[in-house]
């Protein structure tokens, strides 16, 4: 059912230039800064939607508050099929909550095609910080309240979500420095200039190659073949920040539709095969059905094209009892 789920959003997204000019690049609007997880998978959907539409799909990248600015632009775009969006749990469950004018609707602003990819979190430390395992640096954080530091890409982002819900489930105390994407909170970590991050696997995996930094813990199902000596949150003893993120593809709602489309030559994409899961998978980036390959199934990361299943994960995420910001009170600009 997952990998059929998968195959459907692809040949969506293919179905999408039955009304477009074959003459104009194809537009896939990236919600946050270069460097991170959402750049990299978007580049590798960029590469097999072109191949698949026979058009030029440009990535473009659109940060700025937790997403939401990319996010409204794709709104904002005229209905013809040039502008696709990757979508998030930051800005299609977080933002709209956190943010008063988020300037868009995740549901009616959208059409949802479907989840394309999942990707695990890791906490990093400073190699400075005295801690080697996940218990250790929880002890050390309970001794130290309110003085050590957690970077994320900014405030909404799902490095933020990690953070705060390793607060809440831990709880520690910390003061969140947001920035304007992974690349610079990574580099400040690096540099000593914060304790510790949260953030994605694929965002984290050139700063681990350089000593300066130390991997506690990843919110995956299992341990990943990359990282095979990083426990899992639950493994350390803290299952419930086993969260790992979503990625969907969103267009706007008025999507031409041609239901012989989505029948050819689409439907057969290039994700399944071996060389492209050994591709995606060394950025840490897996198909939506990777997470099946363990029976702990993750929770609030479910994304299909239905409306109805669409709802469930944005709820999920939006409530007081699983989305950690507002459980801790930070509302951004809702104060």
């Amino acid at each position: 059912m997952e990998r059929r789920r998968f195959l459907f959003t692809l040949a969506a997204a293919a179905a999408v230039p039955a009304a477009r000019s074959q003459n104009r690049p194809v537009r896939l609007l990236v919600p946050f800064a270069p460097g991170g997880a959402t750049d990299v998978i978007a580049r590798e959907i960029a590469v097999l939607m072109g191949k698949h539409l026979g058009a030029t799909v440009v990535v473009e990248n659109r940060g700025g508050a937790g997403g939401s600015i990319g996010t409204s632009e794709v709104a904002r775009a005229a209905p013809d099929g040039h502008t696709l969006g990757l979508a998030t749990q930051s800005t299609h469950a977080v933002n709209p909550v956190v943010y008063r004018k988020v300037g868009y609707d995740p549901l009616a602003d959208f059409t949802l095609l479907g989840e394309i990819a999942q990707a695990p979190g890791i906490l990093l430390v400073n190699a400075k910080v005295p801690a080697t395992t996940l218990a250790q640096f929880v002890q050390y954080l309970r001794s130290h309240p309110d003085q050590r530091t957690y970077s994320s890409p900014g405030n909404g982002t799902i490095g933020h979500v990690w953070g705060e819900l390793f607060k809440h489930s831990t709880g520690t105390t910390m003061l969140h420095v947001p920035y304007k994407g992974a690349s610079q909170a990574l580099a400040d970590l690096a540099a000593g200039q914060v304790d510790s991050t949260f953030t994605s696997v694929a965002s984290a995996m050139p700063h681990l190659k350089n000593g300066r930094v130390r991997a506690l813990a990843v919110s995956w199902p299992g341990r990943l073949d990359m990282l095979p000596e990083v426990p899992t949150y639950a493994e350390a003893g803290w299952p419930q920040n086993n969260q790992p993120t979503w990625y969907g593809l969103v267009d706007r709602p008025a999507l031409p539709r041609t239901p012989g489309a989505r029948c050819g030559p689409p439907c057969r994409p290039r994700w399944p095969t071996r060389a492209c899961r050994q591709s995606t998978a060394a950025k840490a980036c897996f198909p939506p059905w990777a997470r099946r390959s363990n029976s702990r199934r993750p929770s609030g990361a479910t994304w299909t094209a239905s409306r109805r299943s669409a709802r469930r994960p944005i709820f999920r995420w939006t409530s007081r009892r699983f989305c950690p910001i507002i459980v801790s009170g930070f509302l951004l600009d809702r104060r």
